[in-house]
């Protein structure tokens, strides 16, 4: 069941990373972003305000302006590089990671440069159609808890 907070972000729910380095995304969330079993999708860091981070796919992002700043990252669009190794852009951390049953891996040096730390509670949200958030602080996050989503 998905919630609006701030009249414009649909929750999904909460997730945590498991001391695994493993966050279950909802199934929810799953069905409305269309990711898959076996995608491949693209880890983007999230704002200094909101912390966490973002995912995506690159069908998700197609002809949009991030889309095409993806493009420009080949070795992550392109899946060049390892899974879950991270590349930095003018500050902002990019890498790409596998979805296995509904859930993604982070490894401990993705986890650490996100800033985040191993049963970290995340807000699961949507803001707009390209990316799925994971907020780990801000206003949102505090709204989020008071109304005890």
């Amino acid at each position: 069941m998905k919630h609006t907070i701030l009249g414009k972000n649909e929750i999904f729910g909460w997730s945590s990373i498991s001391e695994e380095g493993k966050i279950i995304i909802p199934d929810n969330a799953l069905k409305d972003f269309n990711f898959q079993h076996d995608n491949k999708l693209i880890l983007i860091s999230g704002s200094k305000s909101h912390g966490g981070f973002s995912l995506t796919t690159m069908e998700n992002t197609a002809d949009s302006p991030l889309g095409m700043n993806l493009k420009k990252l080949r070795s992550v669009s392109k899946y060049e590089m390892p899974a879950g190794k991270i590349m930095t852009r003018n500050g902002t951390a990019y890498c790409w990671l596998w979805l296995t049953n509904g859930m993604i891996e982070l490894k401990p040096g993705v986890i650490h440069h996100l800033g985040l730390q191993k049963k970290d509670k995340l807000l699961v949200l949507k803001q707009s159609s390209l990316v799925l958030s994971f907020y780990s602080k801000g206003p949102v996050f505090k709204e989020a808890e008071k109304i005890k989503i």
